[in-house]
């Protein structure tokens, strides 16, 4: 009995910590969000270039090769994706990296950090005059077509009790379920395997999500599947009380 209490007991802790002290860790995505790291990159020839060329932070073009190999990866791939995806807006190319959050162990297709010298939303630092060869052109780390905070979503807000709905509801159930019952070590190891489950699958979220599962998917999951658990607890509670009608 000491034992099957003790598993118990820890997965409810283990619910409870990650679903509210962890809650940043659990659904989390792999990647931050990508607005927040903007590229566009502006030749002479466009408005976007008369526009801006007085932000620049110095008047003479700092040749391409002068910056960091990340920096000119970065540089070539803004390139790259306005030109073969056809990703422009105002006429230039324009490229949003995928930078892993702080949450992952292993960043797949993505970046552990964006180039040290880029400074993204600043105006004044994210205007760059940029040679290369005979050519110039301006490399924007902000958003030129809306110089605005980023707008509130319903999602942020939603987002943020996942980790209460799916994980902490659950906790509290298994409680509630550990009080009222004496639970057999079949029971116990049905409910561990199931609460078990809703850990890996709060957690796992960012490596499923880099080996293309759909996010909302998963977020769907485990809301599904702590409501089924709080039924399963709820099932084994009313069997409970009907075999021992004298408890309590």
């Amino acid at each position: 009995m000491t034992v099957r209490w003790s598993i118990l007991l820890l997965l409810g802790i283990s619910l409870a910590l990650v679903g509210v002290g962890l809650s940043d860790s659990a659904y989390a995505p792999p990647y931050e969000d990508p607005s927040e790291y903007p590229h566009y990159i502006a030749p002479e020839s466009t408005a976007t270039f008369e526009t801006h060329v007085d932000d620049a932070d110095r008047d003479e073009p700092i040749p391409v090769d002068e910056f960091s190999p990340l920096a000119q990866e970065f540089i070539e791939r803004t390139l790259e994706e306005g030109t073969n995806s056809g990703a422009t807006q105002g006429e230039v190319p324009y490229w949003e990296p995928n930078v892993c959050t702080d949450v992952v162990i292993y960043c797949a297709d993505g970046y552990e950090a964006p180039p040290s010298a880029f400074e993204y939303h600043d105006t004044e630092n994210g205007t760059v005059l940029v040679e290369d060869g005979d050519e110039a052109f301006l490399l924007l780390t902000y958003d030129a077509s809306q110089d605005s905070g980023t707008p509130w979503h319903f999602d942020d807000w939603f987002e943020g009790f996942v980790p209460t709905l799916t994980l902490f509801l659950p906790a509290l159930g298994l409680g509630a379920f550990a009080v009222r019952t004496h639970p057999s070590t079949r029971t116990t190891v049905r409910v561990s395997g199931f609460g078990i489950g809703l850990l890996l699958l709060a957690l796992g979220t960012p490596y499923f999500v880099m080996a293309g599962v759909s996010r909302a998917v998963l977020i769907l999951v485990g809301i599904i599947g702590s409501v089924g658990f709080l039924l399963f607890l709820g099932q084994l509670v009313r069997r409970s009380v009907d075999s021992n009608p004298t408890d309590g």
